[in-house]
């Protein structure tokens, strides 16, 4: 079985739109999600203290502002894949028209400007 770090670098690497590129979790954080989040996985790599970390575009689910436009940047969220369950990870695929919107990709410059990733492993790239 795939580790979630296998999963969500699956959904980076994938190119053909008709594959899974996107991804639904549960996050234990502070307030542990009832529902699964949907995630755009846009990096993965390490923390400063070491652990594995994502940086996604969240796109529905629990901690989503439904008053912020789609592709804000205020929808980035990084998440610590030690609070996932393997279970509640699951890659799925993406599919522009039935969500609405066009899902987005960083820059060079966004990528080196965040501030969630400190040695970044993989970035997703724009086909």
């Amino acid at each position: 079985m795939p580790t979630k770090y296998e999963k969500f670098a699956a959904a980076i690497k994938e190119a053909d739109p008709a594959r899974d590129r996107a991804v639904k979790m549960k996050y234990q954080g502070i307030h542990p999600d009832e529902d699964f989040r949907k995630l755009w996985p846009l990096a993965i790599g390490k923390d400063t203290s070491g652990g594995d970390v994502v940086l996604c575009y969240q796109y529905a689910g629990p901690g989503f502002d439904t008053t912020i436009d789609h592709v804000s940047l205020k929808h980035l969220r990084c998440f610590k894949l030690e609070k996932m369950a393997n279970a509640d990870v699951t890659t799925i695929v993406f599919n522009q028209a039935t969500e609405g919107f066009t899902p987005p990709y960083l820059n060079f410059k966004q990528l080196k400007k965040q501030t969630c990733i400190d040695d970044v492993d993989l970035n997703r790239q724009k086909p």
